[in-house]
């Protein structure tokens, strides 16, 4: 996750600014902070078999490995929406809505504090998006999902995020930082 790359502003985590860390410094943040890109053709490494990319974080953060890394992946596979029968599968062999499931099951995999989603479930049809909704994980979740104008109404915390429902986030998103 690069912080890097933006117009303004600070990136915060607890009152800590994360956003001028070196990447040795990032790594701690990086386990407790997952993102969901927009794209999940772009964001899996075709190389890469569901059973790897789901599992990788697990592996690099010394989580898991061996019969509890497996079985972690294969629950993560079916929390998610996908069969077990997927796992040695690659991007390329997928749907859009499929490789999003992906995604959010790696993002998932460390147990994160915030997960960033850029328009989670955009690519999912509207029974498993609602499906996938339903099975949010604890940790808090801001995401930006495309809605028409009239549908927004602006956070009062002023923290950003804005509520597509008349239901306020702010609270939730609040309590993340």
């Amino acid at each position: 996750m690069d912080t890097g790359s933006r117009s303004g502003g600070e990136i915060r985590i607890r009152g800590q600014r994360i956003d001028a860390l070196s990447r040795r410094e990032m790594r701690i943040y990086r386990r407790e902070l997952q993102m969901v890109f927009q794209y999940p053709y772009f964001s899996l490494n075709p190389r890469l078999s569901v059973r790897d990319t789901i599992g990788e974080p697990l592996v690099n953060y010394g989580v898991s490995g061996g019969r509890a890394l497996a079985e972690r992946v294969q629950e993560l596979t079916l929390k998610v929406g996908l069969r077990a029968e997927t796992l040695d599968r690659f991007p390329h062999e997928f749907s859009g809505g499929q490789r999003r499931r992906i995604g959010i099951a790696r993002a998932l995999a460390l147990h994160p504090n915030l997960i960033i989603c850029d328009e989670p479930v955009s690519a999912l049809d509207l029974a498993n998006g609602g499906t996938l909704a339903a099975r949010r994980p604890s940790a808090a979740a801001v995401a930006q999902e495309p809605a028409p104008a009239s549908a927004w109404r602006g956070s009062p915390s002023g923290c950003g995020c804005a509520a597509r429902t008349g239901r306020d986030r702010s609270q939730r998103c609040r309590a993340a930082l």
